[in-house]
């Protein structure tokens, strides 16, 4: 547990960077981390003291998110890109272009190429685009205020404006320099339900430990039941035979937890005891 622990405080030394990229970085690396956390889980069984270590380090270390500081800081860089447009010219464009093809959750639409009057007006369509990457930003940014589940809902269409939106300097340049709302927080959300998974996981084993016997729901074992970000309630839980399945029902809503030795996609968000094969 304590060498799996490292994970974690390399996500959590990414998470400190702030920007989006690094976000992912740490999401990927908890990923790694928690499928070694599940492991140990399952291969230690009921063990109380391994249980309790594994929620102890999930809880104290997993790297702590916050998306609204993310996409301020994606902002002040998109912001730096457009200052560095209007004395450079073509070559303004080309940098802008090659920084925005690494951009991990959204597509590179093409630049177009500048005559001379484009060149004469770029400062002020530099302007108007910074002025349209701030009002999405903001937008965002009011939408991350509300409940978890209404951010989705609302995100998605925020997108959907953006993409219908006529082609203008503004939507172009949003449309290389913000990443897509929705994409960034179904990431988060999976990444909090994978965290969440685990801790559960741990609750139940800790449980039986103790008592002999698995609960019949997540209460006896957890005193408040960690809750699922794609349903807004808590995960979902229900005895298999001599062990136990606690799952999120993800993106879709639908997914039920699989059934032992079934085949789920690997998005799915589960903890399953005992641990059973699956096919490749």
């Amino acid at each position: 547990v304590a060498n799996q622990s490292l994970g974690l405080r390399t996500a959590r030394h990414a998470e400190s960077d702030g920007i989006l990229e690094a976000h992912l970085n740490a999401l990927y690396c908890e990923s790694i981390t928690l499928r070694g956390m599940a492991r140990i889980l399952q291969i230690a069984g009921p063990d109380q003291q391994v249980a309790r270590q594994v929620q102890d380090a999930v809880g104290a270390q997993a790297p702590q998110s916050d998306l609204r500081r993310i996409l301020a800081r994606e902002t002040a860089v998109a912001t730096t890109y457009l200052a560095y447009l209007p004395g450079n010219g073509p070559k303004g464009f080309e940098v802008l272009e090659a920084l925005a093809s690494q951009a991990p959750l959204d597509g590179t639409p093409t630049l177009p190429e500048l005559g001379a009057e484009e060149e004469k007006a770029l400062p002020k369509l530099v302007d108007a685009g910074e002025a349209g990457v701030l009002r999405v930003a903001m937008q965002a940014m009011e939408i991350l205020d509300q409940p978890f589940r209404e951010q989705r809902r609302r995100l998605r269409e925020l997108d959907e404006e953006l993409a219908s939106a006529a082609p203008s300097p503004t939507t172009l340049f949003y449309r290389l320099l913000l990443p897509r709302f929705e994409k960034m927080y179904i990431g988060d959300a999976r990444g909090l339900a994978r965290r969440r998974v685990v801790l559960a996981g741990a609750g139940v084993l800790a449980y039986q430990a103790e008592h002999g016997e698995f609960p019949d729901t997540l209460e006896p074992a957890m005193e408040t039941p960690p809750v699922d970000p794609f349903k807004g309630k808590p995960l979902q839980y229900r005895r298999e035979g001599e062990g136990f399945v606690v799952y999120s029902v993800g993106v879709s809503g639908e997914f039920d937890g699989g059934k032992p030795g079934e085949k789920v996609g690997r998005r799915q968000t589960y903890f399953r005891y005992p641990w059973v094969a699956t096919p490749k």
